[in-house]
């Protein structure tokens, strides 16, 4: 998922996730926008993890962004794919 700079907390979109500076490696304060999921090949992938968001709450946030913008968030039984 990108990380962009951290915004106004009034600008902040709803599901975006703001994550502080000394958290998984950040050297400034930040925003984890979870509406934009990428997908790349491990191939691509060269280092190991350059850190981990370890905050349970924020990894909570990013859980139910990541959710929401995939669909999850919807019982089965709504959209008809239980």
């Amino acid at each position: 998922m990108p990380h962009h700079r951290r915004q106004e907390p009034a600008a902040i979109p709803r599901r975006d996730v703001p994550i502080a500076a000394d958290e998984a490696g950040q050297t400034r304060a930040g925003v984890i926008v979870t509406s934009q999921v990428w997908t790349i090949s491990t191939r691509r992938i060269r280092s190991e993890p350059l850190g981990i968001v370890l905050d349970v709450e924020t990894r909570a946030a990013v859980r139910r962004g990541l959710a929401h913008h995939l669909g999850l968030d919807v019982p089965g039984m709504l959209d008809g794919a239980a």
